[in-house]
């Protein structure tokens, strides 16, 4: 397990877009967005350089996330409210979370590696 050990946002962001089916809520202080089975998850990036994650229902967005990955110092990796679950903490410099992202498995760092599909 990462557990504690900081990741930089790029890494996260890069292993996050290849684990979208097993995001169960993407939260900030202000918001939560819970995972939902008619539902999935999409990724963007703006011209800006915010990146986005949307809920969407067919052709339609539920809710937006948008984040700008200046912000972000780093991630930490904690364990989630259940022994399944593992929040991932956006952090600003002062330690501050500022997003964070449940998720169903721990980070991989393999499958942060870009393969060639025919290996």
């Amino acid at each position: 397990m990462a557990e504690g050990k900081p990741i930089s946002f790029d890494k996260f962001w890069a292993w996050l877009q290849r684990h979208p089916n097993c995001i169960l809520r993407v939260g900030s202080p202000d918001a939560i967005v819970y995972d939902h089975e008619d539902y999935h998850w999409a990724f963007g990036l703006e011209n800006d350089g915010t990146v986005f994650v949307q809920m969407i229902r067919g052709k339609r967005s539920i809710a937006e996330v948008f984040i700008d990955p200046r912000e972000i110092t780093f991630v930490v990796i904690e364990p989630g409210e259940t022994d399944s679950e593992f929040l991932f903490n956006l952090r600003d410099s002062t330690e501050k979370t500022l997003f964070y992202f449940a998720m169903v498995h721990d980070f991989d760092e393999a499958s942060t590696e870009v393969k060639p599909h025919w290996n």
